[in-house]
């Protein structure tokens, strides 16, 4: 689902998003539409998972969160008033897109394991013995084998995001290419 267009040079929401009950009482929630566009951007930003967002790389919510703040130059305190529409606009992408990709849902559960998998690495200790038989828990060799291991993990997460964006791309497209809108779908 597309979220903005540009039209004379202005980024403005596409009004098929507007036509959605939480995006339009975002929208409308400010006169300043300046402000109104800051979240919509935030809305996006935090929830896409198209190849454009910039930001669709930062796997732990807490650090994409502080990225686009800092990057969009968000006041906390306006995330914070009005958090409870920006929930339902973020739940109705990641709904979207949760239909639009059959993948998604198998790509975010490997990208958490392949995370624990890096904290694992980050966090293990080769000095940690067994309280009862006083043997090392991790062998050396145990712990390079699942570094082999995890270019083959990196390839198929590749795989799998490369699916989800075609997934995404091709849930927006109609004949001939053009674009449908939410309704259409």
């Amino acid at each position: 689902m597309d979220v903005f267009i540009l039209e004379n040079g202005i980024v403005k929401p596409t009004p098929e998003l507007l036509l959605l009950p939480e995006f339009n009482q975002l929208w409308n929630r400010f006169e300043d539409k300046e402000i109104a566009m800051k979240l919509l951007a935030y809305v996006y930003f935090f929830s896409s998972m198209r190849k454009e967002n910039v930001y669709a790389g930062y796997t732990d919510p807490n650090e994409r969160k502080e990225k686009i703040i800092s990057g969009l130059k968000i006041d906390r305190k306006l995330i914070k008033d009005n958090i409870d529409i920006i929930n339902k606009c973020i739940g109705v992408i990641k709904q979207f897109q949760k239909e639009a990709s059959p993948s998604l849902k198998f790509y975010e559960s490997a990208l958490n394991a392949a995370n624990k998998m890096a904290n694992f690495f980050n966090n293990f200790d080769f000095n940690r013995v067994s309280p009862r038989t006083g043997m090392p828990l991790y062998k050396p060799a145990d712990i390079t084998r699942a570094l082999k291991d995890t270019n083959e993990i990196l390839k198929t997460l590749t795989s799998m995001k490369e699916k989800v964006h075609k997934e995404l791309y091709e849930a927006s497209k109609g004949k001939g290419g053009r674009e449908i809108n939410y309704f259409e779908r």
